[in-house]
């Protein structure tokens, strides 16, 4: 301000001194290792149960005899995604609900619920890929259990050393477990300074060398990136339906020229099956589909739409 300046001050609020010192609960800085520790040990029957329930319709046969019944490998994929999202969604929510009431006092819900449901996901897309590499129950679940509760000393090797590297973390951070670790402790921090997990924090509070989008950032790659496994191993390892690829087959011209003759197919059907669904609609829009012969011969035509005649109008309306 200049010299000749005024300047008005008004004050909103004032409180009396002395007062008694801040004081938190802490809460979270004892919860957060027996929470993590306690999500680890419960996660085990879900994985497990995910796990057999696939790996015995593969001992089984079930899905060869699927196949046999014009069940595409796609769609049978996409099933098991689709069954894991009806049990997972629903508890992530209640999850949500329940930390909420006393758990997550500061923290926005939607990054609650963000954490929970990217960790199942990925715990899902884990399940599946060990099922894929295993052709019994038995070697499907003893070693998928073994593999995803190792991510819980993985973590803890990370919280314990003195390794701060951005990138170290991330990288551990692609075994779901961890990654789900990893968010929860610095979730906990949040907590005690009573910030919580908000749109200001996520990308700004730092530890263990990662923030909160870093962890779901790498819970995001670590699906994707299992998904993709559990694909590519479908299509290389020797199976009882079918022959199997080459394992370079990403890099060759013909399975890029199959793929989209494929797709073309596909999109053409799906065009077919919508194209009675749209004269339908048309025709309860009070439009009709009209039939041009292109040549003397009637080989080619050409379909319009066109506003219905009156005569057609009052047959409609007549219930003819």
């Amino acid at each position: 301000c200049g010299g000749g300046d005024s300047v008005k001050i008004q004050t909103r609020a004032g409180a009396g001194f002395p007062h008694e010192g801040y004081e938190t609960s802490m809460l979270w800085e004892l919860l957060s290792d027996f929470f993590v520790t306690i999500v680890s040990i419960a996660m085990l029957y879900p994985v497990s149960n995910l796990i057999g329930v696939i790996a015995l319709e593969k001992e089984t046969r079930q899905r060869e005899g699927m196949y046999m019944m014009a069940v595409k490998p796609s769609v049978l994929f996409t099933s098991w995604h689709v069954y894991a999202l009806m049990t997972r969604v629903p508890l992530a929510l209640m999850l949500t609900w329940i930390g909420g009431l006393n758990l997550y006092k500061f923290s926005d819900s939607i990054y609650i619920f963000l954490h929970f449901q990217m960790f199942f996901i990925a715990c899902a897309a884990f399940s599946m890929l060990i099922v894929q590499l295993f052709s019994t129950v038995r070697s499907a679940v003893m070693i998928g259990n073994s593999i995803f509760f190792m991510g819980f000393f993985l973590y803890n090797y990370l919280d314990t050393s003195a390794n701060e590297s951005q990138s170290f973390a991330m990288f551990l951070s692609l075994h779901p477990l961890v990654g789900f670790s990893s968010c929860v402790s610095i979730i906990a921090d949040l907590e005690d300074s009573t910030q919580g997990a908000s749109q200001y924090t996520v990308d700004s509070y730092r530890k263990l060398g990662v923030t909160y989008d870093d962890c779901i950032g790498m819970l995001i790659l670590s699906t994707i990136l299992m998904v993709f496994l559990t694909w590519y191993a479908g299509e290389v390892i020797p199976s009882d339906a079918g022959t199997h690829r080459k394992w370079y087959f990403l890099f060759q011209r013909e399975y890029w020229i199959d793929t989209i003759e494929d797709a073309r197919v596909i999109f053409e059907d799906i065009s077919s099956t919508l194209k009675p669904i749209i004269g339908a609609s048309a025709l309860g829009n009070g439009k009709h589909i009209k039939v041009h012969a292109d040549d003397p011969d009637h080989s080619t035509a050409t379909t319009t739409m066109e506003e219905a005649p009156p005569q057609l109008e009052q047959a409609r309306a007549g219930g003819i």
